[in-house]
């Protein structure tokens, strides 16, 4: 289709900033490698004196010397492999905001930073949350380095690369995109969700680059609170495993918690899911995490608890097991029993907490969620609470308890089993 002046002009100033952007990366990569070649030869020259000096005394200062030199070597390397992944796909996002103090101020959101190209890395929280909280238009209030920023999001735009090529610009007016003929405008969401399902539908085993498509819901999951933990719940295909493994990403990111990650393990279901998130985590810049499926993960516990001889005794369940397992009676008795688990908790709550009108609330306002994570999350929001620290204490004890009972599988299934009205 036909452009609009305006549609030309603005592919071609997104062209003009997508290139200078590239420039001014490639500009640094002559002196980042010059930097490391000359930080390789400090390193190999110190390694040398160390093998070659045998005085002690003298020795000691030069190891000292030499492990920095390497550290040093180690971070030009990093540097130079961060600038060539930018040169490869610079940014993915764009955010202009008008500021309340008459600045303008212009951002682009990539998967690493580069102050000079003007590029932040996703996973810098308090600025990223610009690009992913607020739409175009929509009024913003944040705190970023504990300064208050307001206005209005001028410009938010998403974009997409190959091979250092831009290939796709999202706008509040459509989407563009670069085809075999030259620029075409997709208008409609049928036309858009086609050209995202070829992208999603990639038999490359790998996550597929949908920052720029993280809702704000998404974003908060990832970036909430460091030290709780996140449960996601959602159906096949619902993007559990992509916020699960970004929300990994923004934890090992520096700063965002003490997490790190030759201390990081992923467990997953199935081989392969584990060759999946194998394949995707470095792609996201993550590093050094192992991850293993849940069978070899149990294994090598029950090997460790056993000295390495793990004994496995396997037998036939009698056949009315079998038939208790399969009934769709069982199903609804087991329904049954966590209503009535529920109730139970909400009642106990309810009484407890009667005098206590916002934990209450808090309660309440979590009664979509399964019965032991919203116990823990309410166990998490008590001990924020602003309850005085006796009372505290004895609210948290009592939240703990009805925890423990839920966690008693043992006899809920023996209680279960042998309720005739449950059962009947």
């Amino acid at each position: 289709m036909s452009f609009s002046e305006k549609d030309q002009q603005l592919i071609e100033e997104e062209e003009k900033l997508y290139y200078e952007t590239i420039e001014l990366l490639a500009e640094q990569l002559p002196e980042a490698r010059s930097k490391k070649i000359f930080s390789n030869i400090a390193a190999r020259e110190l390694t040398s004196q160390v093998v070659n000096e045998w005085n002690f005394e003298e020795r000691q200062p030069l190891i000292s010397d030499e492990a920095v030199a390497h550290k040093v070597s180690d971070i030009r390397k990093e540097s130079d492999n961060v600038l060539e992944e930018l040169i490869a796909e610079p940014y993915f996002g764009r955010v202009v905001t008008s500021e309340d103090d008459g600045r303008e101020v212009s951002f682009k959101i990539g998967k690493k930073s580069n102050i000079e190209a003007g590029i932040v890395d996703w996973r810098n929280g308090p600025i990223s949350g610009l690009f992913f909280n607020y739409k175009q238009g929509e009024e913003f209030f944040e705190v970023i380095n504990e300064l208050e920023r307001s206005g209005q999001i001028k410009i938010r735009r998403t974009y997409k690369t190959d091979k250092g090529v831009l290939t796709q610009i999202g706008t509040e007016d459509g989407m563009f995109r670069r085809m075999e003929q030259g620029w075409v405008k997709l208008e409609s969401e049928e036309e858009v969700a086609a050209h995202r399902s070829r992208g999603i539908n990639s038999i490359e085993k790998r996550l597929p680059n949908i920052l720029s498509l993280i809702t704000s819901e998404q974003f908060e999951m990832i970036t909430t609170d460091p030290d709780r933990p996140v449960i996601i719940q959602g159906s096949a295909g619902s993007g559990k495993t992509t916020v699960a493994l970004h929300r990994l990403g923004w934890l090992l990111h520096k700063g965002n918690s003490h997490a790190r990650a030759e201390n990081t393990r992923v467990i997953v279901m199935n081989k392969s899911l584990q060759v999946y998130v194998c394949q995707t985590l470095p792609s996201m810049g993550v590093n050094a995490v192992e991850t293993v499926t849940f069978n070899s993960w149990a294994l090598s516990i029950i090997r460790n608890a056993t000295g390495g001889k793990a004994y496995f005794k396997f037998r036939e369940l009698p056949d009315f097991i079998e038939k208790i397992k399969f009934s769709e009676g069982i199903l609804k008795a087991m329904s049954r029993f966590v209503d009535q688990e529920m109730r139970n908790s909400d009642f106990a709550i309810s009484r407890e907490f009667a005098a206590h009108k916002a934990l209450l609330k808090i309660w309440q306002d979590s009664h979509l969620k399964a019965i032991q994570p919203r116990l823990k999350d309410f166990l998490h929001d008590v001990g924020q609470s602003d309850l005085q620290e006796k009372g505290k204490r004895v609210a948290l004890d009592f939240v703990q308890s009805l925890l423990n009972a839920q966690e008693d599988y043992i006899g809920n299934l023996f209680d279960l089993l042998s309720d005739k009205e449950l059962l009947t």
